[in-house]
């Protein structure tokens, strides 16, 4: 079975960026691209194919998609997204999803799959592979 990827979106950029790729191309377009910066390559090196990707922000699960492949492009990112003023990086390990769609789930539902606390907040962008908690996270979107 494949992962669950967890992608916080709730600072400023992230909204934005959200906006720009994602919000902006649903309609027009049925593939959307995201990006994670240096610091979550590991991770970002784990996608695979068919993972599903759970947007999150304001304690809510609020769109969905599922993996269909992955570059790494900084000349691309910085064209999509620019540079980040505080660290100069970009967000240049990019993901593209289809079969994407707005959902509306608290994150509490997920935090009792996981086993967290209730007020648990999704803060970082995370890779989910154990095949039961996978199961049931993919039950509730």
């Amino acid at each position: 079975m494949k992962n669950v990827v967890l992608q916080p979106c709730a600072n400023r950029d992230a909204k934005n960026h959200f906006q720009k790729t994602i919000k902006s191309s649903i309609g027009a377009q049925e593939v959307v691209i995201w990006g994670v910066k240096k610091n979550n390559k590991e991770k970002w090196d784990m996608l695979q194919e068919g993972d599903l990707v759970l947007f999150s922000a304001n304690r809510r699960l609020f769109f969905a998609g599922a993996i269909v492949a992955k570059m790494a492009s900084t000349p691309l990112a910085k064209v999509l997204w620019k540079v980040d003023d505080e660290d100069g990086q970009t967000w240049e390990y990019i993901y593209f999803m289809f079969e994407s769609k707005a959902i509306d789930i608290d994150v509490v539902e997920l935090n009792r799959i996981m086993g967290y606390k209730d007020n648990n907040n999704i803060q970082s962008f995370q890779i989910i592979s154990d095949p039961s908690k996978v199961a049931a996270i993919r039950a509730i979107v």
